[in-house]
């Protein structure tokens, strides 16, 4: 599980620490002999420390990179399911992995941790902006919860692609990143090319319907 990898991270980073710590309290008190000064001490514990920063950022980076790139979360409102399940669709004939609520929770599923892990294996989300997303709570929650759990400072794209269905004001932690008009003739083919971006994953574009 991602937040059991997470967990673990932490628990590097943390351990890494307290050994730094201990080294540099127990030469500083011993006044040991291969360290001839309190100053050649601090180093040690600095120097540990750096490991641990290192470290856990090393880890970090590895975690992301174990996301699945051609796996996209898909955020709705479930007054637009319909457009939610062609989108779907669409992605799934391109080549990705949509995570669609309704397609992938089975019963007896712990559904919020399932959305949970859904995000954190993702490589990208997909926000279908409207009304309809504005005025769900659930709908806003899964939208805060993938901009934070995706996001990274390294990355220059950012992980979530918002498209819009009507003329719904785009929301302010979204108004930095270029949208998708859905009613445009061409949103699908720019909704793969922004895929491709975000992800570094190109794929074959969907065969065209007779």
């Amino acid at each position: 599980m991602r937040t059991d990898k997470a967990k673990q991270v932490s628990a590097i980073a943390s351990l890494a620490s307290v050994i730094a710590a201990i080294v540099g309290g127990a030469a500083t008190l011993m006044k040991a002999e291969w360290l001839p000064t309190t100053l050649s001490a601090m180093y040690v514990a600095l120097a540990g420390a750096l490991v641990a920063a290192i470290t856990s950022l090393v880890v970090a980076r590895n975690l992301r990179n174990h996301r699945k790139p051609k796996s996209v979360f898909l955020i709705y409102s479930r007054k637009d399911l319909p457009i939610a399940k062609e989108l779907s669709a669409f992605l799934s004939d391109a080549g990705y992995a949509p995570w669609l609520d309704v397609e992938q929770l089975v019963p007896g599923q712990v559904w919020r941790q399932a959305i949970v892990r859904a995000i954190q294996d993702s490589g990208v989300a997909i926000a279908l902006l409207s009304e309809n997303l504005s005025s769900s709570r659930e709908s806003q929650a899964e939208l805060m919860a993938a901009m934070k759990v995706l996001s990274a400072k390294d990355r220059e794209t950012f992980p979530v692609l918002p498209v819009r269905l009507d003329n719904s004001e785009v929301p302010k932690d979204l108004a930095h990143v270029q949208w998708v008009n859905w009613n445009d003739p061409e949103a699908k083919s720019q909704i793969l090319l922004g895929l491709a971006y975000a992800t570094g994953v190109s794929l074959p574009s969907p065969r065209r319907e007779a």
